[in-house]
């Protein structure tokens, strides 16, 4: 498909250059010696638009198009025009050497592999502009790098107002890391205080008896998805993730809030476990005070301490990964620059 779109750029630089090559708007029967492009297509035996998708495919980077006749997607039409539709010489070339190293070839593959690839770059040009915002803590924003179990023992009992955080639950750790979440939030809870909680449906009545052992649930909270619903392989449609909602103690507020929220594409432009902040902010904002200390022990890429800030609360944040961990800081420590906070 490559060298096809090559060969029809070719002969209509032959033609051009031998006057007989019909320009746009020309009556295409005026001259029988004028070659339009219906008639360069009939000759191809395809369809009119089929040659101009095939001779689009010809604005590829010249490097890219070099790379990619050498792969499994030469023929590939589909897959071939959403690289040219990138229009970007930088991301078409890291797309085909990507798929030149052997990534995966369908068209499905080849939109997620665009969309890694373009989430990857802004990251870094990102996190580039954002080298300069890494501060240390202090009272308003702490941010530690390690495993929660043993960052949090330096958590002073009783002093936080709100856990918000989104577990990788699908782990072999999983339940471990629930388990200790629950016992996290027994501790540095104030009385009254909320933990919220993703989790996967599937992993429902084993979470709630994990976290139930230490702390009291109070509700589950539904959050639609936005854009396309997930396939779960118990052969079911995906359309809303949970929360669940546990409290120490008796929750002191009386606040109604609601308990179905839409969310937002949250691009995951940083971290694959990445949400929109609409929920956080949401349930942060309406279940806690302005100055109040909200937790995240597993902040992945920092999408709670964010909307924390947003919101007028301290923050206090806690990564594991140390690739993550930098993430999180640099774009936590914008916000705080930004609000002087």
């Amino acid at each position: 498909m490559i060298e096809k779109s090559e060969h029809i750029i070719l002969r209509e630089s032959i033609l051009d250059d031998l006057g007989i090559r019909a320009t746009q708007g020309e009556n295409q029967y005026g001259d029988v010696k004028s070659y339009t492009t219906s008639k360069l297509a009939s000759e191809l035996e395809i369809s009119k638009r089929k040659y101009q998708w095939i001779k689009q495919i010809s604005k590829i980077n010249y490097t890219a198009r070099e790379i990619l006749k050498y792969t499994d997607i030469s023929n590939n039409l589909d897959a071939l025009l959403q690289i040219e539709r990138l229009r970007d010489d930088e991301l078409q070339i890291e797309v085909a050497t990507r798929i030149e190293n052997g990534h995966s070839t369908n068209s499905g593959n080849i939109r997620r592999l665009i969309k890694d690839v373009q989430n990857e770059i802004k990251r870094d040009s990102i996190l580039e502009q954002l080298g300069n915002y890494k501060n240390s803590n202090h009272k308003k924003l702490q941010l530690y790098q390690g495993d929660f179990r043993e960052v949090s023992l330096e958590l002073d009992d009783n002093s936080i107002d709100m856990i918000f955080t989104d577990p990788p639950y699908i782990t072999d750790d999983s339940l471990e890391l629930y388990e200790g979440l629950s016992e996290l939030g027994n501790r540095v809870l104030k009385d009254g205080g909320s933990c919220l909680c993703y989790v996967t449906q599937a992993m429902l009545h084993q979470v709630l008896n994990v976290m139930s052992s230490n702390l009291d649930y109070y509700w589950i909270i539904s959050i639609k998805h936005s854009g396309n619903n997930g396939r779960h392989g118990r052969g079911v449609f995906v359309e809303w993730k949970p929360i669940l909602w546990f409290v120490k103690g008796k929750r002191k507020r009386s606040d109604f809030v609601a308990d179905f929220v839409f969310s937002e594409d949250s691009g995951k432009t940083f971290h694959d476990w990445e949400q929109s902040t609409k929920e956080a902010d949401y349930y942060i904002s309406h279940l806690t005070d302005i100055g109040n200390t909200i937790l995240d022990p597993m902040m992945g890429s920092g999408t709670t301490g964010v909307s924390a800030l947003g919101c007028n609360r301290d923050f206090i944040g806690i990564e594991i990964e140390k690739r993550t961990f930098d993430i999180a800081q640099a774009r936590i420590s914008e916000i705080r620059v930004m609000r002087q906070c």
